[in-house]
């Protein structure tokens, strides 16, 4: 099971900004990091095996092969 934190970033108070990360729950430990989903994104999701994390638009969706 994987868990999403949605990343931000803060405009004041030194602090920095964090990216959008996929958690390997069983782990505890990262399996993604990436940046703001590009504008138009519907959504998206990781594989079981988290080795590929798909981003969905209107009318394509982008695969990346993490490792």
């Amino acid at each position: 099971m994987f868990i999403y934190l949605k990343g931000m970033s803060f405009k004041h108070g030194g602090r920095s900004s964090l990216a959008n990360t996929i958690i390997d729950t069983s782990s505890g430990t990262s399996v993604a990091q990436f940046g703001r989903v590009p504008d138009g994104g519907d959504g998206f999701a990781l594989d079981p095996t988290g080795s590929r994390l798909a981003l969905g638009f209107a009318s394509s969706v982008e695969i990346y092969f993490i490792q």
